[in-house]
């Protein structure tokens, strides 16, 4: 079994971004800052590689968001309120009927 320690997988990681180019990750801001410090130790000088050029957002997760919203959008009773009714509910140590939470 091959050991691999944190800079040698790190090390291994740049070198395949610098052959592939393209970094995709969800929408979350820690992945920009992880690609601009990707970027610094690939080109320093800031002159080949930008990070926000290179950055694939997921679409998966862009897809899952944004049917989320519609869903909040469309239904009687958005997902956030109802889950606050239902904790609510717990927390008081009520029996939660479920059809009357809407």
């Amino acid at each position: 079994m091959i050991r691999y320690d944190l800079w040698s997988l790190i090390s291994i990681a740049i070198h395949l971004l610098v052959q592939v180019g393209w970094m995709t990750a969800d929408n979350a801001s820690n992945n920009d800052t992880a690609l601009k410090e990707v970027a610094m130790v690939i080109d320093p000088n800031g002159t080949r590689w930008e990070p926000a050029s290179r950055r694939i957002h997921c679409q998966e997760h862009i897809l899952n968001l944004a049917a989320l919203h519609f869903v909040d959008a469309v239904s009687p009773t958005p997902q956030a309120a109802l889950l606050k009714k239902i904790r609510c509910a717990i927390d008081n140590g009520d029996e939660a009927d479920l059809d009357k939470l809407n």
